[in-house]
C-alpha cells in the first residue's frame, strides 16, 4: 500500500512525500536552487504557471508561496501520486488546480512505471534513463556521483567522505564498490517487488490550455521523464503565442536537446541548455532547457 508520511523541509515546510529522500532531492532543486528562475526565467504576482510533471506538487507549493497571487494549474497522472499531490495543495496552494492526467502528443492513455519508493522516477517511457546514459562509463564514477549527489541531499557524512576516499585507492576501490553494489542490487530487487503499473489518462497541452481556462501561460515547467518532446509535439500552431516561457527537464536521447532547442526556436523562443548541480545529470544525459519567448514574436493576452 502507498502511505506518503510527513516529511518536515527547510523553512520550515511540512509535506507529505513518499520519503524523506524525494522530498529532500525536490526541495533542492526547487527552494535552494530555484531551477525554475535561472537564465532570465521571470514570474512575478499575476504570473499563470503550468506545472506539469507535477508529482508531489513542491514546484506548484514554492510558486504558490512565492506569488500569493499567481494561477497555478498542476498535471499528475499516476493517482497514488496525485493523491499526495492534492494533500500537499490542500495545505500550503489551495488556490491552486491539480488535474489526473499526463501530457502527450495526442489524447488517450498510456502505462506509466510507478515505483512507490522512487516516485520521482515514474515514467512512461522507462528506458529513457538507459537510453540517455553515457556510454563506457565505469562503475566507480557512477558510484563516485552518486556519492557526491547524496551528499548534496543528506549533508556532510562521515560515511560519504570515507566511500569517496577510498574509490581513488585501486586497493580498496573494489571493497567500496561492492558494498556499493550490494545496496544497489537490495534497491533493484526492491523495486522489482513494488514496482506497479497504472494506465492513465493523457491529453495535449492545447487541450490543458483550454480546460485551464487560461489566456495566457506565463511558465510551463516540464518534467516527465521521456515525454518532454511529445508534450511539445501537442501544442497547436495558434497556442504556440500564448505560451511565454518554458523550463523542460530534456532526457538528450538521439539528439533529442538539440532538436527541441530548434523547435522552440523556431517558434519564436530563445533557449538556453544548462544542467542542474546533481553530477549523476551528466552521466545519464539530462539537461534543462529554459526557453523565453522573444519580445517581437506575437503574444497574447
Amino acid at each position: 500500500m502507498f502511505q506518503p508520511q510527513r516529511v518536515t523541509l527547510p523553512g520550515p515546510l511540512t509535506v507529505w512525500s513518499p520519503s524523506v529522500f524525494e522530498a529532500s532531492v525536490l526541495y533542492r532543486e526547487i527552494f535552494s536552487e530555484r531551477t525554475y528562475e535561472k537564465h532570465g526565467i521571470a514570474i512575478d504576482d499575476g504570473s499563470t504557471i503550468f506545472d506539469v510533471g507535477a508529482n508531489i506538487g513542491l514546484f506548484t507549493v514554492y510558486a504558490a508561496k512565492r506569488f500569493p497571487r499567481a494561477r497555478v494549474h498542476a498535471f499528475e497522472p499516476v493517482p497514488e501520486i496525485y493523491g499526495v499531490l492534492q494533500q500537499n495543495l490542500a495545505e500550503h496552494a489551495p488556490e491552486a488546480r491539480a488535474y489526473n492526467f499526463g501530457l502527450a502528443d495526442k489524447a488517450g492513455e498510456a502505462m506509466f512505471e510507478f515505483d512507490r519508493f522512487a516516485t520521482i522516477a515514474s515514467s512512461m517511457h522507462p528506458s529513457v534513463f538507459n537510453d540517455g546514459k553515457r556510454q563506457n562509463t565505469s562503475k566507480a564514477i557512477f558510484a563516485e556521483a552518486a556519492l557526491i549527489d547524496l551528499e548534496k541531499v543528506t549533508g556532510a557524512n562521515e560515511w560519504i567522505q570515507i566511500a569517496r576516499s577510498n574509490l581513488k585507492r585501486p586497493v580498496l576501490r573494489e571493497i567500496v564498490l561492492l558494498f556499493l553494489g550490494a545496496a544497489n542490487l537490495g534497491l533493484r530487487l526492491r523495486r522489482r517487488a513494488f514496482l506497479k503499473h497504472r494506465r492513465c489518462e493523457l491529453k495535449t497541452l492545447s487541450e490543458a490550455l483550454a480546460i485551464s481556462g487560461s489566456d495566457v501561460v506565463d511558465l510551463v515547467k516540464i518534467d516527465v521523464e521521456g515525454a518532454e518532446e511529445s508534450i511539445l509535439a501537442g501544442i497547436d500552431d495558434e497556442d504556440w503565442s500564448r505560451l511565454r516561457q518554458f523550463v523542460i527537464e530534456v532526457h538528450d536521447v538521439a539528439g533529442r536537446l538539440d532538436r527541441m532547442s530548434r523547435l522552440l526556436q523556431n517558434r519564436g523562443y530563445r533557449t538556453i541548455q544548462a544542467r542542474e548541480d546533481w553530477a549523476i545529470h551528466e552521466l545519464l544525459g539530462i539537461s534543462t532547457l529554459y526557453a523565453i519567448r522573444q519580445p517581437d514574436s506575437r503574444l497574447v493576452r
